[in-house]
């Protein structure tokens, strides 16, 4: 009975979503039919709803299964603080002292991590958004999930509109940002990537707007997305913020050498900034520590998924001899004999669709605009700094396949780019379906 209730707020909100992806002005006003999006968003909320089932009953452990740990700790740190609402302001605004911890914060299984370097404790921010949803939740899981899916669809939303910008073609641009499996299914659940990808759209799409014309909302709304990504996924941040930086220069500039002297200068500083201000941060140290934590965490916890990996030592050269190989990883795993659970069959397919989209994109290959190659640079400086970073530290290819989430629509979008539709045979560009596909869209 109780359950049905919670189904039917849920299947409400549902309806409220529709509603406002026919209404709202962001969503009128883009280049994609209503009834496109509207699949789209169907589309991850039928994620969602396997999510849920496979954590339900597939990985049963409640307590160590991704899409409920931080909606509990939320619920722990809502039912904590409910005859102490003002505890719970305190803690959504950072504060941390003996007495919250006591009282609080020790409740929590997320709050703490068994490692930590001194970086952002992103399970922070999703347990505390989580805690502040209870407050209109009632405790209703499915609320939750719905908001972080319906978030996760609007960043992926804002980079399609980017691809578009960037390409002026609605089927690759849908494609790359809606349709990616690994991208949809990880994104459609309470978890970070949720988050990440809202606030990594966002501040994309923020970033070229102000590139063109400037806008007090629009830098807002490219400083909240900032703010998100540096509380969620730091690491991110750090590998998309030189390239989205010289993207901004090239598209305000327009002439190549002025921008790779600004940018040089720009980096030179904040390089200096970081040096100044925070002087017992060594990048290479966190690195391979980070990486020797998750090749202790692997063993402890017998992954199943885990690769071989030599331990990276604290140098330069270490780090540099171990790129290629993973960068080589990032990008081919999980390979054939490592398809142990049908969980694994998404992403060797998504592989073999990537490898295939290259060799269409040579054969039918289109030279790209001043704009497209501005964007092209700026995507594969993003790419390979993340996928450079995740291989480096990350023994565990279940893990590999959702870090590098962030990157998947740029890479796929970047590949489809290159692909002259024009210069296909008549029968597949003339193709009842695709002639079909491009009117719905």
């Amino acid at each position: 009975m109780i359950v049905g209730i919670k189904l039917l707020f849920a299947l409400l909100l549902l309806m409220g979503f529709y509603k406002l992806i026919d209404t709202l002005t962001i969503f009128k006003a883009s280049p994609y039919s209503s009834k496109s999006l509207k699949f789209a968003f169907t589309l991850k909320v039928i994620a969602g709803a396997l999510l849920f089932l496979i954590y339900t009953h597939y990985y049963s452990d409640r307590s160590t299964a991704d899409i409920f740990k931080y909606y509990d700790d939320g619920e722990i740190l809502y039912s904590s603080t409910k005859s102490h609402p003002l505890d719970l302001i305190k803690i959504i605004a950072g504060v941390e002292n003996q007495y919250l911890k006591e009282q609080h914060l020790n409740k929590m299984s997320y709050w703490y991590r068994p490692y930590d370097h001194g970086l952002r404790n992103d399970n922070r921010i999703v347990i505390r958004i989580n805690a502040l949803l209870h407050v209109i939740s009632f405790g209703n899981y499915f609320i939750h999930a719905l908001i972080f899916i319906f978030l996760s669809f609007l960043g992926l939303f804002y980079l399609a509109r980017l691809f578009y910008a960037v390409s002026g073609s609605k089927i690759k641009s849908y494609f790359a940002a809606f349709l990616i499996p690994s991208v949809f299914f990880w994104t459609s659940g309470v978890l970070k990537e949720a988050l990440l990808i809202f606030a990594l759209g966002l501040f994309c799409w923020s970033i070229f707007k102000l590139a063109t014309s400037f806008s007090w909302s629009v830098l807002m709304l490219a400083i909240l997305a900032f703010l998100l990504l540096f509380s969620i996924k730091i690491y991110v941040l750090v590998a998309i913020l030189p390239a989205i930086l010289f993207w901004f220069l090239w598209m305000r500039f327009k002439i190549l050498w002025k921008a790779s002297f600004l940018f040089l200068i720009l980096g030179f500083l904040c390089y200096a900034s970081v040096i100044v201000l925070f002087p017992t941060i060594d990048l290479v140290s966190l690195l391979v520590a980070k990486q020797h934590d998750f090749i202790r965490l692997s063993l402890e916890f017998n992954a199943g998924s885990a690769i071989q990996m030599d331990y990276l030592e604290e140098n330069i050269g270490s780090i540099l001899k171990s790129i290629p190989l993973a960068l080589v990883h990032v990008f081919t795993l999980p390979w054939l004999y490592h398809v142990k659970s049908w969980l694994y069959l998404g992403p060797l397919v998504e592989n073999l669709f990537l490898l295939a989209s290259c060799l269409v994109s040579i054969y039918f290959f289109q030279k790209p605009s001043k704009s497209g190659v501005q964007f092209l640079v700026f995507a594969a400086i993003f790419i390979f700094t993340l996928f450079t970073i995740i291989g480096l530290s990350t023994p565990v290819i279940g893990a590999l396949v959702r870090y590098k989430i962030p990157a998947l629509p740029f890479l796929f979008f970047s590949l489809f780019y290159g692909i002259n539709l024009r210069a296909m045979p008549l029968r597949i560009s003339q193709d009842k379906r695709i002639i079909w596909i491009r009117k719905y869209l």
